[in-house]
């Protein structure tokens, strides 16, 4: 019997390619655990870009666990029901991948400028533009990003894709 591959066979080996490429990018000490909602609707993206800020979330989090940890991503289908002028998203089906670790988490302070551009916490090492990208990508396709943080707690980032109904195609 022949099988046919359609758009859920092909987002499930993309998936599967991005894990590959960001448990390598992670490196030693840092386990990756992934929790994949069954039957996710296609969404807006960028394979490249999607791969891009996935990196960076994935770095941000290794580097805030210098001593290994564990990192969390997950997707599920996210409904945004009402909103106010002031606090995006607006209404309607997003896909949620979330991004957890189990890091130091951060200050209020800096937590306010994560997304400023040239902004780290890194001296040298870092240039302050991974999650300015993120951010600006996550515009560019209409999505949305929030970030919530304590400190020895973590660091949890959602990104919401917006939702991709058939007829939209």
């Amino acid at each position: 019997q022949k099988r046919t591959r359609g758009t859920r066979g092909k987002r499930e080996r993309l998936l599967r390619q991005l894990e590959l490429f960001l448990r390598y990018g992670a490196g030693s000490g840092i386990r990756i655990v992934f929790e994949l909602a069954p039957d996710i609707p296609n969404y807006l993206m960028d394979q490249s870009q999607l791969n891009a800020a996935m990196l960076n979330l994935v770095i941000n989090a290794r580097d805030a666990m210098p001593n290994g940890g564990e990192i969390q991503i997950s997707t599920a289908l996210w409904e945004v029901k009402t909103t106010t002028t002031q606090s995006p998203p607006a209404p309607g089906t997003y896909v949620r991948v979330r991004v957890k670790d189990a890091g130091q988490g951060m200050p209020p302070r800096t937590l306010q400028r994560i997304f400023d551009p040239f902004f780290t916490t890194k001296g040298e090492q870092g240039t302050g533009l991974g999650l300015p990208q993120v951010c600006a990508f996550m515009r560019l396709i209409g999505g949305y990003v929030s970030v919530a943080s304590e400190r020895g707690k973590g660091t949890t980032f959602d990104l919401l894709f917006p939702s991709v109904l058939p007829a939209d195609l």
